[in-house]
């Protein structure tokens, strides 16, 4: 397995793939589960039929075939969620094919063997294929098994052809991660670049028809290439291809970038090549103010990396926030329609997913919550708090770092609880902008929300993360492995979110709500509409505790054992 780029790359993510396989099974599995009920419901279609079609189409919704196993699964699997998961995971691939051994220090190592430098990207990229393949043949086999099973009529090409296109529209974007790590030697910038390069195709894609003079310019989209066409009922479209040219294009880019660049020298902007050590002045400057601690220099690390966490937390908060005058009744018959919807819909499902209290849906508090601080949004922060958590001691263990940030005078305990407090001010400024545009929101239509409930809301999301973002820091400085201590805390978040909401639904699971962290965050109320609470200074306080407990074990753990 190790006589290759090729079979290394895969090697090393041995492990990873199979958590990316089991929840991407698992989501399948849930929003499967919920289709029998969207199919068979009267309610759901007076619904659809009451929202303004141009919402829908923002969305991905066509109103005429959405209770359909098409319309459902278009809408809800491989217009949003889908993408997300393999532009995610595709996008770490292409990040790091090049520019992770830069910042290990490697790159000369690996260099010196007998490979060619375009060889090492090219089996980056046929790596990325297979891996990213393996995910979307468990998602198209859970679909092969379902389809009989709930009725979905959906034929063997379609279902090939929708994940043939999701495979393509994730190694667009990966392949385009690879060629900014390539050209930068940077993997932040490579990542940002190409979560922004994806973020904007996806707006644009959908809101492009919605504005005079641009309807039209919604070709220039990959996400329109990717669905154009309906691949799901009639299989692989010619559009295809123009995502595949892009993939190859941009690793071939990729390949001549790397094969030309200086390793470990910034590369040239616009024809004027910036020097690597900075000038006297700039030194005096940055240096004492924004690298001369730990602390510090861990928030200037993710300098680029926080603002596209940002930006794709306040673009759905954006979202969610203009669909609610509709919700409100701005439509005739919507909110009747909406009510009937939720009745027909079983209490345990709607609470699987932190709705336990299907009525407040319809004030602002409930709306905005139920998207924002009970479920999606919830999900954006926690995966920044449990990768900068994982990172915070097992990051540099494994890039071989370990020894020489140990060898400063820095105790390793203080080491520990300097990457927390960094941790916690990036939490707080990404809680802190949701707020601003909340509250901004709350002005512009009129949510009705309190000021208390604004910061007890933001402030409870901030410490809920911090709590999982510590766990992941404990579990790495144990075990050293960033990747065990991601799957264990997104395990553990994953239980907790179930205990609480099935907690209040399933008898035998009540008791066990107190224990879960989403209980202390959000018990029986609407995040919105909660009050501050002792229940956030528990989090606060088994914050703290875990990463005491993460910072006894750093300072007994031996180095890359």
């Amino acid at each position: 397995m190790l006589r290759s780029v090729f079979t290394k790359t895969i090697w090393d993510r041995r492990r990873s793939i199979m958590w990316w396989v089991i929840g991407t099974l698992a989501m399948t599995a849930w929003l499967l589960a919920f289709f029998p009920v969207i199919r068979d419901s009267e309610e759901m279609r007076a619904f659809v039929e009451d929202f303004p079609p141009e919402l829908l189409t923002l969305v991905g919704i066509d109103p005429a075939v959405y209770q359909t196993g098409f319309g459902y699964l278009q809408a809800q699997l491989y217009s949003f969620i889908g993408p997300i998961i393999i532009i995610a995971f595709t996008i770490g691939i292409g990040a790091a094919a090049t520019a992770r051994e830069e910042e290990n220090g490697t790159a000369d190592l690996l260099l010196s063997t007998p490979v060619r430098r375009r060889w090492v990207v090219t089996d980056v990229g046929e790596a990325m294929v297979v891996l990213t393949g393996i995910i979307l043949a468990a998602m198209a086999a859970v679909l092969v098994i379902a389809n009989p099973l709930l009725d979905l009529k959906l034929s063997i090409v379609g279902i090939v052809g929708i994940n043939m296109g999701l495979l393509l529209l994730g190694l667009f974007f990966g392949a385009f991660a690879m060629l900014v790590g390539a050209w930068s030697g940077k993997r932040a910038l490579a990542a940002g670049a190409a979560a922004a390069l994806a973020i904007v195709a996806f707006f644009w894609n959908g809101l492009a028809p919605l504005i005079n003079g641009l309807e039209s310019t919604d070709v220039l989209s990959p996400f329109n290439w990717y669905l154009r066409d309906d691949p799901l009922l009639d299989g692989p479209t010619p559009w295809f291809l123009l995502l595949a040219a892009g993939f190859i294009i941009f690793v071939a880019a990729a390949a001549h970038a790397f094969s030309r660049r200086q390793i470990g020298v910034d590369p040239p902007f616009l024809g004027v090549r910036v020097p690597t050590r900075p000038s006297a002045v700039a030194s005096r400057i940055r240096s004492p103010s924004l690298l001369s601690n730990i602390y510090s220099k861990s928030i200037w690390d993710r300098r680029a990396t926080i603002w596209v966490w940002i930006g794709g937390l306040l673009a759905l908060t954006t979202i969610t926030i203009a669909f609610y005058p509709t919700i409100r009744g701005g439509t005739a018959g919507a909110e009747d329609a909406m009510q009937a919807l939720i009745d027909s819909v079983p209490r345990e499902m709607l609470a699987m997913f932190g709705i336990t209290d299907p009525s407040a849906l319809f004030t602002g508090a409930g709306f905005i919550s139920s998207r924002v601080y009970s479920s999606i949004g919830i999900v954006i922060v926690l995966a920044l708090a449990i990768s900068m958590g994982a990172g915070a001691t097992a990051r540099e263990e494994t890039k071989g770092t370990a020894d020489l940030l140990l060898a400063t005078p820095v105790t390793r305990g203080s080491v520990v609880m300097q990457k927390f407090g960094s941790m916690a001010t990036l939490l707080a400024v990404v809680v802190t902008a949701l707020l601003i545009t909340v509250a901004i929101g709350d002005t512009a239509v009129d949510l009705g929300l309190t000021a208390h409930g604004l910061v007890a809301a933001n402030l409870g999301l901030g410490l809920l993360a911090l709590l999982f973002g510590s766990l992941a820091m404990l579990i790495g400085a144990w075990t050293g492995k960033a990747g065990a201590a991601i799957g264990s805390a997104a395990a553990a978040a994953i239980l907790s979110f179930f205990v609480n909401g099935l907690g209040s639904a399933v008898d035998w699971l009540s008791p066990f709500r107190p224990f879960s962290p989403f209980f202390w965050y959000q018990g029986d109320a609407v995040p919105l509409n909660r009050a501050i609470t002792p229940w956030l200074l528990v989090l606060t306080v088994v914050s703290l505790a875990l990463a005491l407990g993460a910072a006894g074990l750093f300072r007994r753990r031996h180095i890359g054992t």
